[in-house]
């Protein structure tokens, strides 16, 4: 665990951009007498959105971590007719038809830092702490997916960024589809042929390699990915919405940026499949006589685990504020993170420069590692 942090700690203290925001210092923040951001309601209060309260505008985090696995960057958990399924994408996942089912998934490891489940929990707490949110009678639950309360959700955080969006009178023009600024997958491309009331989604998170110093764009329509082990930079947005049903929070991943890896870290995919999927021995309840079975004692193993998780404790992970030296980064400092880019207008995302990366260009080319540090 503790070389997973030191890998990890210069990158939770870099950003590319000057109003990004470290993800654990906003999160402590909330506990003092000026904390970094705020939540805002929409008119109808079915939306609350993490702001920064330096420029009133939504809050762009920033954090580090360890990568887990992901579906295809370009197609996601979409699979047409007669195709077969990319590597990747669960079998129980797929679909065969753009829509809100089809997304792609990023997911980053947890296990060994829980840093990022400590900041949301307490961004969560914050939320549910104001007056007017989730108002309801009676009201709504918090939903179950990822909310930290089992072992499987502490293990692993999953991103997910939709495929497409509904064509509406706003995000398209004279008819048309706003262009997005990414080269759009074949599959998604054909399958807009036949459903036209979607449209690509504009914002979906960019993919980079971080080398020498450069960012190098990975074309998501290229499949080309990151491995277990990579340890990955990345910015997102955050909000929580309330439907009929219940609330939870809607994290939009930004970007993701490839920095380093790390050596002996397996793919954990085949671990979460076990872990989340019913398999042969599991047997419905069906009416009738059935016996009761008492279950007299806990495991010792039972018995540790309930004394850690009783034992963990939020709060800043071990992050101290000095920095390496890496160009075209910046580091946050204790006076630096607190007021960063007044004037920067949020509704503004201002792109990460880079060069694109073909195939067969030799710098995309993988490299002996460095741990910790940025890629050779």
């Amino acid at each position: 665990m503790s070389e997973v942090l030191d890998a990890l700690a210069p990158w939770k203290r870099k950003r590319f951009r000057e109003y990004e925001l470290s993800w654990v210092k906003a999160a402590d923040s909330l506990t003092t007498d000026n904390p970094l951001v705020d939540v805002k309601p929409s008119k109808s209060g079915a939306r609350w959105t993490v702001v920064h309260k330096a420029t009133d505008k939504m809050a762009v985090f920033f954090h580090a971590a360890v990568w887990a696995w992901g579906s295809p960057p370009g197609s996601g958990n979409l699979v047409p007719a007669g195709e077969l399924t990319p590597a990747g994408v669960f079998e129980s996942r797929v679909t065969p038809y753009l829509g809100r089912k089809a997304e792609t998934n990023y997911t980053i490891n947890t296990q060994d830092d829980p840093s990022f489940i400590f900041a949301a929990r307490a961004m969560e707490d914050y939320v549910v702490s104001q007056d007017d949110f989730n108002k309801s009678d009676p009201p709504r639950t918090r939903r179950a997916w990822q909310d930290g309360n089992s072992e499987i959700s502490r293990r692993r955080f999953i991103f997910a960024s939709r495929l497409v969006l509904r064509r509406t009178p706003y995000n398209s023009k004279d008819g048309g589809t706003k262009a997005p600024s990414y080269a759009v997958h074949p599959w998604v491309q054909k399958a807009l042929k036949t459903q036209p009331n979607w449209i690509p989604n504009p914002d979906m998170p960019v993919l980079h390699d971080y080398v020498d110093g450069k960012l190098l764009l990975i074309e998501p329509k290229d499949n080309q990915y990151f491995s277990a082990g990579d340890i990955v930079w990345f910015s997102f947005s955050l909000s929580f919405e309330i439907t009929s049903d219940n609330w939870a929070p809607e994290y939009k991943p930004l970007d993701f940026v490839r920095v380093g890896h790390l050596e002996g870290v397996s793919d954990t995919r085949a671990e979460y499949i076990i872990e989340t999927e019913l398999g042969s021995s599991y047997r419905s309840l069906v009416p009738g006589h059935i016996t009761l079975l008492d279950v007299k004692q806990l495991s010792s193993a039972c018995l540790r685990w309930i004394v850690v998780i009783a034992g963990q404790k939020r709060g800043r992970d071990s992050d101290g504020d000095d920095a390496m030296s890496d160009g075209g980064l910046t580091d946050i400092s204790s006076s630096s993170a607190d007021h960063p880019a007044k004037r920067q207008k949020a509704d503004e995302r201002i792109p990460l420069q880079a060069k694109v990366v073909s195939k067969g260009d030799e710098t995309f080319k993988r490299k002996s590692a460095v741990k910790g540090k940025g890629r050779a």
